[in-house]
């Protein structure tokens, strides 16, 4: 068991059921280790946060990676349980392990939350739990996108009035368009250095959004020319307006 990681876990799953912008998402949590420690914990911590009648509404499972074969969540969280005072955790390189992680990292229609107490570099080069850290720290650099506290709530913002969240009353009013939409958005986040105004998630991928302003802009500029270098080699392919599809 990993109490520490637990806990942790459990405040996110109430502070998601808090946020407007989850209302209504189906949940599941699985710990990557079957052993029945760990998830029992998780489903009595779990049951005296929200409650009975919030699982339910939710759809709410807690267990292993094979309690979630052939069913979906729309938000799902992963816990890697595996801490330092393990000394040299054993290999996730078997056969049922890869099918283990697989399942866990499939299982999500929309968001993935993976909670781990320790670096990639803990875990041998060939452990699939390792990949799949990697995968997800490489996705999500600084941690922040699709954090609930990063994200203010569609109806707190209007389309008139500057929020403190975001770099632009433009970019604030394209947020509040696309969250009138259905869309999940997040401002301001921050890729190797570089911040993008809006990244909208859903259950095929990202999509980041970049205000310059009201005008048309005709000619790219060698700071746009920089910023898709280094978006590119981060792993967002970058696609320019043309005044076609521009609006």
């Amino acid at each position: 068991m990993n109490v520490a990681e637990a806990d942790a876990l459990v405040a996110r799953v109430a502070g998601l059921v808090a946020d407007p912008a989850y209302r209504g998402r189906t949940l599941g949590v699985i710990s990557l280790l079957s052993t029945s420690g760990q998830a029992s914990y998780l489903l009595g911590a779990l049951r005296e946060a929200i409650g009975e009648d919030e699982m339910e509404a939710r759809r709410l499972r807690v267990g292993d990676a094979y309690t979630f074969q052939g069913d979906e969540r729309d938000v799902v969280f992963v816990s890697m349980v595996v801490s330092d005072n393990d000394g040299r955790p054993a290999a996730f390189t078997k056969r049922e392990y890869h099918r283990r992680v697989n399942v866990a990292a499939s299982r999500a229609r929309d968001q993935m939350w993976l909670f781990h107490s320790i670096p990639a570099e803990d875990l041998a080069p060939a452990d699939l739990r390792r990949k799949l850290l990697e995968h997800v720290t490489a996705s999500e650099p600084d941690g922040s996108a699709g954090a609930p506290e990063n994200r203010p709530a569609p109806a707190l913002v209007d389309r008139d009035h500057r929020h403190p969240a975001f770099g632009s009353l433009f970019a604030q009013r394209v947020f509040a368009d696309l969250s009138a939409s259905g869309f999940a958005v997040v401002p301001q986040v921050e890729v190797h250095g570089r911040t993008l105004d809006l990244v909208v998630t859903g259950a095929n991928g990202r999509l980041a959004v970049v205000c310059d302003g009201d005008e048309h802009r005709r000619v790219a500029t060698r700071a746009d020319v920089e910023a898709e270098h280094d978006l590119r080699r981060c792993g967002w392919p970058v696609e320019w307006p043309t005044r076609a599809n521009s609006r």
